[in-house]
């Protein structure tokens, strides 16, 4: 496993952005992925909306395309297949993040399911249970996932308050006639620019912070996990 600390990652359209965070890469991980899902992977990955695949060894079950926040795949289509694979599309400055809640409730529900996937623009989230999985792992994410969204809101809300503080400022200088609406203008446009970079910032810790919970709980529960750079 290699620890890789980064400040850019390379998006859809091959831009490099510069991200302050740190991703571990797991340049050791395997899993047994079929060509089908190799190529839908390959494919899709500068889609900018979601896209999922069930794959059942060779054979593809299902194919869909979904919106920027989820796809639907059939009850059916799951309890068939063995691979799931999908994307997790994010505007510029967020990294795409690893497995959602209701990701990772899929991946327990459906036995037969052994590997779930999540293409994002820093690389393939990848997690397959093994012989001694714990499906408890879900619920105790879920407990993690509850702490860390409660504190990005909190982070979140107080750059909001110091935006806002910044608004009634410069109102104030308006209202006292010791500021002109041009220079009030320029002055709260680089503030919000400022906001708008830090609630990236946040977001894209709380990604990584879920990411971090799943490499260290892997032998806890007994699954495997990695990123994987493409």
């Amino acid at each position: 496993m290699k620890k890789t600390m980064t400040t850019t990652v390379n998006d859809v359209n091959g831009k490099v952005i510069e991200l302050p965070i740190a991703l571990i890469y797991s340049d050791d991980y395997v899993a047994n992925i079929p060509q089908s899902i190799v190529e839908f992977e390959t494919k899709r990955r500068s889609n900018k909306v979601e896209f999922g695949i069930l794959v059942n060894d060779k054979k593809v079950i299902e194919e869909h395309k979904g919106c920027k926040g989820f796809v639907n795949m059939t009850v059916d289509a799951y309890k068939k297949s063995t691979v799931f694979s999908h994307l997790h599309p994010r505007r510029e400055l967020l990294i795409g993040g690893t497995f959602s809640c209701l990701d990772l409730d899929n991946f327990a529900e459906f036995k037969k399911l052994r590997t779930y996937r999540a293409v994002a623009k820093e690389g393939v989230y990848s997690i397959t249970k093994l012989t001694n999985f714990d499906p408890s792992m879900v619920e105790a994410y879920k407990k993690y996932d509850a702490k860390i969204d409660k504190e990005t809101d909190i982070e979140i809300d107080e750059a909001k308050a110091e935006l806002n503080r910044v608004h009634s400022f410069l109102q104030m200088q308006l209202n006292i006639g010791v500021m002109t609406q041009e220079m009030s203008d320029r002055i709260y446009a680089s503030a919000e620019k400022e906001y708008y970079a830090k609630c990236n910032n946040i977001t894209n810790k709380y990604f990584v912070s879920s990411h971090n919970w799943l490499l260290k709980n892997q032998k806890k529960y007994g699954y495997s996990y990695g990123l994987i750079a493409m």
